[in-house]
């Protein structure tokens, strides 16, 4: 199972097409949960400093509920549930791994990361965590106002210091 997590202004459908998630669940045989936005927040999903832990919190549980729905419905192997994300679903993604690590095996930031003055700081999962942390170099960044590189060198930095394999 993959959880998939759009970006800025996008959303689950763009997702689906644009990732080619069709074929790609075809090929390698997984579950793609695509969820799409509450849209109650200025960034899309809660990983700003200026989003709450309560409003993190409702969102972890959202997951656990989608989780919840698939492993009733299919054969959900617990070691295999990853999450993944691009750019503000990768920022969540971030988050979510560190709050909700006992359920997530892997995941996949994507223009993502971690802490600065507008992004949450890591927070350590219950495991060491595998994962991919990619972003677009030097000039990658969101609207001029943050940059890619840096919160996904944060991010690294956590990884690296808390014994986290990544790629």
């Amino acid at each position: 199972v993959i959880f998939l997590w759009h970006w800025l202004n996008g959303g689950a459908q763009g997702f689906f097409d644009k990732g080619g998630v069709q074929a790609a669940v075809d090929e390698q045989r997984f579950l793609a949960i695509i969820p799409e936005e509450k849209g109650d927040l200025q960034f899309t999903w809660p990983y700003s400093t200026i989003d709450g832990a309560g409003r993190l919190e409702e969102e972890a549980v959202f997951f656990d509920d989608m989780l919840s729905c698939v492993s009733a419905q299919f054969s959900v192997v617990s070691d295999c549930v990853a999450s993944a994300g691009v750019s503000a679903g990768a920022l969540f993604t971030d988050q979510l791994v560190g709050v909700r690590g006992d359920w997530i095996a892997s995941f996949m930031s994507l223009s993502g990361g971690t802490g600065g003055a507008l992004i949450k700081p890591w927070t350590a999962p219950q495991h060491r965590m595998p994962g991919f942390v990619l972003w677009g170099g030097p000039t990658d960044n969101c609207f001029g106002l943050m940059n890619f590189e840096q919160t996904s060198g944060d991010l690294e930095q956590n990884l690296s210091a808390g014994g986290h394999f990544f790629l």
